[in-house]
């Protein structure tokens, strides 16, 4: 079975312009996950999909191969599905991967578990999630997840799983059926909650750069 890895990056970002190859912890910020799938030994072929010849410069000189996307597909308005169908109407595969280029946490062990739990279980998709210990409300001020009446302490429910974009594995004939990354029979894989960085703002690079020193940096 043929397995790739395919990390949208486009060169457009609004709040922290030129995001994917910005300057973190002294690699740009594409390397980290690039590098993890590359290690992974889980994929066939590692592809940066780019509209932006410094993420093309970037990708090449990390090993990646890459694949230049439509510019229809590279708008802050278009959906990665959009990207994930133009790069499968020139490049085949049994099973795709897509990753987060700001997903800097995610290891090479965590594509390896990741895949052989969707491969293992006979599953045609995957999504990765953090645990979080959180109380949902409506906006018109109805409790979701829990009554009020029954509060739980932290040590004595599960809390909620939530999605946290850091990768997606799915069937390459799941996806063209259903036209999205997350159809058939789905799971779960869980991360630890370090694993969920956000980066919208530029300080949201102060709250990453201390993370990977702490997780990462001390493994490299």
């Amino acid at each position: 079975m043929k397995a790739v890895c395919l990390i949208p990056a486009r060169g457009g970002s609004k709040g922290i312009p030129r995001k994917n190859i910005r300057n973190v912890c002294g690699r740009p910020l594409i390397a980290w996950v690039l590098k993890s799938a590359l290690e992974s030994g889980v994929f066939d072929e590692v592809w940066i999909s780019t509209d932006d010849d410094e993420i093309e410069s970037v990708a090449l000189e990390l090993s990646a191969l890459v694949h230049r996307r439509d510019p229809a597909t590279g708008t802050s308005e278009a959906s990665t599905e959009s990207a994930v169908h133009d790069f499968l109407l020139s490049h085949s595969a049994e099973y795709i991967c897509i990753a987060q280029a700001t997903s800097p946490l995610t290891t090479a062990d965590h594509f390896r578990q990741a895949y052989r739990k969707l491969i293992d279980g006979g599953y045609d998709s995957l999504v990765t999630t953090t645990r979080q210990h959180i109380f949902l409300w409506s906006i018109e001020a109805e409790p979701v997840n829990y009554d009020p009446a029954t509060r739980p302490r932290r040590q004595d429910w599960d809390g909620v799983l939530v999605e946290n974009g850091a990768f997606y594995f799915t069937s390459v004939s799941t996806f063209k059926s259903c036209g999205h990354r997350l159809g058939g029979q789905r799971v779960v894989f869980e991360m630890p909650s370090h694993c969920s960085v956000d980066l919208d703002e530029p300080e949201d690079l102060i709250v990453c750069e201390a993370l990977l020193r702490r997780y990462r940096l001390t493994s490299n």
